[in-house]
């Protein structure tokens, strides 16, 4: 956390990313439209860390163009503004589905 607030303090955005370590396939309808190796992908972590006039700026500009995303991160992105990639850790879980809280409390157990 400490790492992407540091980084997002230098730049005006942030992010935590795992390296997926093997390749990734972008999918359309079912089918496979393009792959990236590993070293050209990241997989998206919390925190993500904007300064305030940077996340003022891409929300405004989100409503102007009435787009929505599934992170903020993305509204940055299509806003223009770069994001620094910072290494995430893997134990490092969001709880956001009933699956991270299962997954929660076997690592606590196993920890």
């Amino acid at each position: 956390m400490r790492a992407v607030a540091a980084a997002a303090h230098e730049t005006g955005a942030a992010c935590a990313f795992l390296d997926p370590e093997v390749p990734l396939a972008r999918l359309e309808a079912g089918q496979v439209v393009a792959q990236f190796s590993s070293a050209e992908v990241g997989i998206l972590q919390a925190p993500q860390v904007f300064s305030r006039q940077v996340l003022i700026q891409s929300i405004a500009a989100a409503g102007r163009d009435g787009r929505s995303a599934q992170s903020t991160m993305q509204l940055v992105l299509r806003a223009g503004f770069g994001v620094r990639s910072v290494p995430g850790d893997k134990t490092n879980i969001k709880l956001t589905t009933p699956d991270d809280w299962l997954l929660a409390q076997a690592l606590e157990t196993y920890l």
